[in-house]
């Protein structure tokens, strides 16, 4: 069953069933009988002669109906040997056929509508329901109805195009109809939209056609949605941060690997009005037209120290020296001590591991800290202990509290700097380094 546009075109096949395993040979002694829809309408000695019969029918078919229509034929040709009557004259297996033909000739011409947008096309009833499916894809990417689809249709004819065998369903035709939207629904003579708030990025066509079978516009929307691109272009204004700049300043009483903040950054903000293009609701373009500052920002400021720190520092903030490291009362100080009231932050003198924090008869309680160069620092007679064994610590960490335990003689803490083969040196020789 094949479909006709303005002309008729059936879907009749003409085949040669031939018994036996025979050719169709066309020989004086081969005779076929013509068969139509089942049914025998007449004898020829020659293909041909139910060609041209057949051919001539449909032109009188094609004559009477103007407009689409179906038929639904099937012609063959039996070849038979047996047959020794006269052949049916042509005019008269014509007249058969046509009367045959008549038959099966069903009107079913429609008016429909071919939606195409790029490569995807969906066909539709009518004109209201191509508006209904481009609002709906419009809606999901502008919901509201501030804007109306116009549909602007071309002056052509209905179209139809046909060959004997089928009919083409994708024409081109000479002035395509767009849709546009506009803010007031109305358009203007060259057909683009008053206000180029919400349009269409691609082109829409519409072509009005015929066909058997349409789809509804729920499944017109999904087949469409991605391809159709929906471009809005709106005018916003919103407040944007400005972000705040950060001023270094450099002091030389700090070590290099120090920094403090003196004023804290504040972030400024301007009022900016923009142009901004979205495509299916994707911001694709932003134009800025304006743009106040409404707040200046305040600039972040940083004090940065540039002297080297030492390999060791002193272990106290405020170090008052009450003893040196050296021969005292006939025995040997290996270490340095330092006067301060008990309770006083004491701190790691170099980065490095603690390897012992204890209770000792003679040092009372202790740290001793293994440095990554192999010496190792030890801090004596404190009160309180506040790192581990194990634990990870920096130069300048506090590590415990001075004291007066172990073997002290009064509030104090004593320091040793001990080198990698294990003795104790003079941490004067690298304290003031």
């Amino acid at each position: 069953m094949l479909f006709a546009g303005a002309a008729l075109v059936t879907g009749i096949a003409i085949m040669a069933l031939v018994p036996w395993g025979k050719g169709l040979a066309r020989t004086d002694e081969n005779y076929y009988t013509v068969i139509l829809n089942g049914n025998e309408i007449g004898n020829v000695s020659d293909v041909a002669i139910a060609e041209n019969a057949y051919a001539q029918a449909r032109i009188r078919l094609e004559e009477e109906w103007k407009d689409g229509v179906y038929v639904d034929g099937t012609l063959s040709l039996v070849e038979n040997h047996a047959w020794r009557g006269a052949a049916t004259e042509q005019n008269i297996l014509e007249d058969k056929i046509y009367q045959e033909l008549s038959k099966s000739v069903v009107d079913v011409q429609q008016t429909v509508y071919t939606l195409s947008v790029g490569d995807v096309s969906v066909v539709l009833s009518s004109l209201e329901e191509v508006a209904e499916v481009v609002d709906s894809v419009k809606d999901i990417y502008e919901a509201g109805d501030d804007y109306q689809t116009v549909i602007t249709e071309s002056d052509s004819e209905r179209f139809g195009t046909a060959t004997c065998e089928l009919v083409q369903a994708s024409i081109e035709p000479e002035n395509r109809p767009m849709v546009m939207a506009s803010g007031d629904g109305t358009v203007d003579e060259s057909g683009n939209a008053e206000t180029d708030v919400v349009s269409f990025g691609n082109d829409i066509e519409i072509v009005e056609t015929y066909a058997e079978e349409t789809v509804s516009v729920e499944e017109a929307v999904s087949m469409i949605k991605d391809a159709l691109q929906v471009v809005s272009v709106k005018e916003e204004t919103y407040t944007e941060e400005i972000a705040y700049s950060v001023e270094y300043v450099y002091d030389d009483s700090m070590y290099s690997d120090s920094s403090e903040i003196v004023q804290e950054g504040q972030a400024g903000s301007r009022e900016v009005t923009a142009e901004v293009t979205y495509q299916n609701g994707v911001e694709i373009q932003r134009n800025v037209l304006d743009s106040v500052v409404t707040a200046e920002p305040v600039s972040q400021i940083i004090k940065v120290g540039t002297e080297s720190r030492p390999e060791f520092a002193f272990p106290l903030s405020n170090p008052r020296i009450s003893d040196v490291y050296g021969p005292r009362w006939g025995r040997m100080h290996w270490g340095m001590d330092f006067s301060c009231s008990i309770g006083t932050d004491v701190m790691a003198s170099a980065g490095g591991t603690v390897v012992e924090a204890a209770y000792r008869s003679d040092y009372g309680y202790t740290v001793v800290i293994a440095h990554d160069n192999g010496m190792e620092t030890r801090y004596a007679h404190m009160s309180c202990l506040l790192v581990s064994e194990g634990n990870a610590v920096s130069q300048g960490d506090v590590i415990g509290l001075s004291g007066n335990t172990g073997d002290s003689t009064g509030p104090h803490l004593h320091f040793e700097i001990i080198d990698s083969a294990g003795n104790r040196i003079n941490p004067a020789d690298y304290l003031y380094k």
